[in-house]
């Protein structure tokens, strides 16, 4: 079976303890067992295989005192049989998260379509000569409750505008109208006039 192995070397790289096979290695040299370093030219992690044979991730540190290296070495193939669930795990929330952001990101473009698209309707309402105010609706940002309130008000203040030219208008033909008749009175005296001389 794959198992972890914590490995102590000292300066001239002999295996000063193991905790597995200790028999086997305790006192060999690791050149003589095809790896070998001084421990302060030895990574801090790598992966490589081990003297018997065995590929494993290697976490090592210097122990200063000796000067000694302590490794502790994983096997490959028990560290990715741990961390394939974990992965899996990982991809699995960055997925859901994706499609969460998608989804929220669509449902806040299409209330704010529907809040475009309602001011697009009233600005074209008021384009075709209806000037009663829109209805003001529920909006999902304050920049298009600002946009909808000018719209509301710009379409108050025409349809005012337009209520008083049509007043001003209707004065306007009722003056033309009685001047009109004014003139036809004058003509009409005149014409008694003429014919009373």
């Amino acid at each position: 079976a794959l198992q972890a192995v914590v490995t102590l070397t000292d300066a001239e790289s002999r295996v000063l303890a193991r905790s597995r096979d200790a028999d086997l290695y305790i006192g060999k040299p690791l050149e003589a067992l095809g790896t070998a370093a001084p421990p302060k030219d030895v990574p801090g992690r790598q992966v490589m295989t081990g003297p018997d044979g065995v590929p494993r991730f290697y976490g090592n540190a210097v122990i200063a005192r000796g000067p000694w290296l302590l490794s502790v070495g994983i096997p490959t193939a028990v560290a990715i049989s741990r961390l394939a669930p974990l992965f899996l795990r990982n991809i699995i929330i960055s997925a859901v998260g994706i499609v969460a952001i998608l989804l929220l990101s669509l449902g806040l473009s299409t209330l704010i379509g529907r809040g475009i698209s309602g001011v697009r309707d009233a600005v074209q309402r008021i384009a075709d000569g209806d000037l009663s105010p829109p209805v003001r609706t529920p909006v999902p940002n304050l920049e298009l409750a600002q946009l909808q309130n000018a719209f509301i008000t710009m379409a108050a203040n025409l349809r005012e505008t337009q209520e008083k030219l049509d007043r001003q208008f209707e004065q306007e033909r009722k003056v033309r109208e009685t001047l009109q008749s004014l003139q036809r009175q004058v003509v009409r005296q005149e014409r008694l006039a003429a014919v009373g001389v």
